[in-house]
């Protein structure tokens, strides 16, 4: 038995073709070497040859008992000629050895030669490991697909594999520019997102929780959602640019990793309930609270009215609810600090949102709602909404853009 090994050794195929000259079934062979009796059947089957009985034909005809006028070579010139092939040979074992007549049997003779078996092993091995399995066309159209989407667009390699159907996968891109089989470098590819090692919980006190925030920790978020676990969750955060200039006031709903983006003139809070105010205006009840039913929040200043942010302008029993997040775990809310990734292809760290104005701020939202994501199953954001989902955040100028015209870089806004 060869144990884990998963590719038959040379000593296993000589050991094969010890068993099969002794009548061995397929499953006692399988059995005795360790693996599945098709694995047999198919190494006997597709590694036999034939040995030639005459130079010119392939075999004995079936009518060579009865035919007067049989001779060398009427395979070519006897349309009556037909091959008589042994029913052993049509199923397993697939090779005369082991045959009770397979000495005085005159028909053409199908063996298994354990050497030849290995040496075609070992070269189909090799040749499978040369490089991708493709032509050379195949590649090419591969190769100006992912440069125009990639470098012109900026778009992230899941969106352009998901809308373009080139039948490759991310590892098998990846592996391709490892090995420079594309004329793509690793450098045209979007940066790697680098994660701080994660800190453990603390469980504050009760002393330090401020009076402000008493049943709305993460605590309190955690219970609230195992109490009603169909409630649409947004996480709420600030985007910053230099130091002084406008900062966004971002939402994102967990569900869709749909994210909305508004242009604050200071990161204060009067601004941020300016905005949550304008979206309770724009939207009816039911669709604010489809929503933005829970709003998970970090502990900057800009969030600290939490009783004016859940008072809904339009009800006075139906309310919004507001939970903050531990200190310094920025992993509660982790789905929005990914999508700012997003955001940092159009305006990198560093620079300004002051020469954006909201317009172009949607634009470039509707831009980053329509990339396809693995997370996703291969959809993006836009298509995982409901359609009242969508209706609501059409109000507020959102709309789906076309996967082939998807740009994430700053270009877009020169357009």
């Amino acid at each position: 038995m060869t144990g884990t090994n998963k590719h038959l050794t040379y000593e296993d195929r000589l050991q094969l073709l010890s068993f099969v000259s002794k009548n061995y079934s397929m499953r006692k062979i399988g059995t005795i070497l360790g693996k599945a009796p098709s694995s047999i059947s198919r190494e006997l089957k597709l590694n036999r040859y034939r040995k030639h009985r005459f130079n010119e034909s392939d075999g004995l005809c079936i009518h060579a008992r009865t035919c007067p006028s049989i001779k060398r070579g009427c395979s070519q010139t006897c349309s009556l000629y037909r091959i008589d092939v042994c029913t052993r040979l049509t199923h397993a074992p697939w090779i005369c050895l082991g045959c009770s007549s397979y000495v005085s049997c005159h028909k053409s003779k199908l063996l298994y030669d354990p050497k030849k078996a290995q040496l075609r092993y070992e070269k189909l091995l090799r040749t499978t490991r040369l490089g991708p399995y493709l032509s050379k066309d195949g590649l090419d159209y591969i190769n100006s697909t992912l440069e125009t989407y990639l470098k012109d667009h900026r778009q992230p390699i899941p969106h352009i594999l998901q809308h373009t159907q080139l039948g490759i996968s991310s590892s098998t891109f990846y592996r391709y520019v490892e090995n420079h089989i594309l004329s793509i470098k690793a450098i045209d590819c979007l940066r790697k997102v680098r994660y701080t090692p994660r800190k453990k919980e603390k469980s504050p006190s009760n002393s330090s929780i401020q009076a402000i925030r008493k049943g709305r920790t993460y605590a309190d978020f955690l219970a609230y959602c195992k109490k009603y676990p169909h409630a649409p969750i947004a996480e709420c955060d600030s985007v910053i640019g230099t130091q002084g200039s406008p900062v966004l006031f971002t939402i994102l709903l967990r569900k869709s990793n749909f994210m909305l983006a508004f242009k604050r003139e200071s990161n204060d809070c009067q601004s941020v309930l300016d905005h949550w105010k304008w979206l309770q205006e724009k939207l009816s009840l039911v669709e604010f609270i489809n929503l933005f039913h829970i709003a998970l929040c970090d502990r900057g200043s800009e969030f600290s009215k939490p009783n004016d942010m859940e008072t809904l302008l339009k009800s006075k029993t139906v309310k919004a609810h507001v939970f903050y997040c531990n200190p310094q775990c920025p992993q509660q809310k982790g789905k929005l600090e990914k999508n700012h990734e997003y955001i940092r292809m159009f305006v990198p760290k560093g620079k300004s949102f002051k020469n954006l104005s909201q317009a172009q701020i949607n634009h470039m939202m509707n831009h980053i709602n329509s990339v396809k994501r693995d997370s996703l199953g291969g959809k993006s954001p836009f298509e995982v909404l409901s359609k009242s989902q969508k209706r609501a955040l059409k109000k507020l100028g959102y709309n789906e853009i076309s996967p082939d015209k998807v740009i994430l870089s700053s270009s877009l806004f020169k357009k």
